[in-house]
């Protein structure tokens, strides 16, 4: 144990410590001013990553006003509920022509009567103006010989249209 005492307190001349002492602050300084270093690169990473993901952000919202936001179409077959009450409504208008539904969404206007010609285009305008909800199509138009007891006839096939409000993101 003598030896040991003498050997430590050889050890801790002054020359010694003061070496050790600046060995010791050397290394300090050299581990804070890495630790300073890797700090300052990954805050300068994080401050171009987020300047990158601001810019793409704005780019997005930037493209994002730029295009419409537009209603969704949604198309649908009449109810046979709401044609009858177009035929009725038809019928105490226009009381010398025929309305007939027919296979579902068909809606059929003919007459016999030549002198109701006049009143059978104003009808089939008047369906087109008087229901904005359905779309139309002229399924079959003829005017004179029809190849059956009808002089005038136009067969309309219709659906309804809706519209389901734009989804913003």
């Amino acid at each position: 144990m003598l030896f040991d005492a003498k050997l430590i307190l050889k050890a801790m001349t002054p020359k010694i410590v003061a070496k050790v002492i600046t060995a010791f602050d050397r290394s300090t300084l050299l581990l804070s001013g890495a630790t300073w270093l890797v700090m300052i690169v990954t805050m300068s990473l994080t401050i171009y990553t987020m300047h990158m993901a601001i810019a793409a952000r704005r780019d997005a919202t930037k493209e994002m006003v730029a295009e419409p936001h537009l209603p969704k179409t949604i198309r649908s077959n009449i109810d046979a509920k709401e044609i009858q009450a177009l035929i009725d409504r038809l019928k105490r208008l226009y009381p010398g022509l025929e309305f007939t539904q027919t296979a579902g969404k068909t809606l059929t206007i003919a007459t016999n009567d030549g002198s109701k010609f006049r009143e059978w285009l104003t009808a089939l305008s008047y369906i087109d103006s008087v229901t904005p909800q359905f779309h139309w199509s002229l399924y079959e138009l003829c005017a004179g010989k029809c190849g059956g007891k009808d002089l005038m006839r136009a067969a309309l096939s219709g659906e309804k249209i809706s519209y389901e409000a734009p989804k913003l993101n």
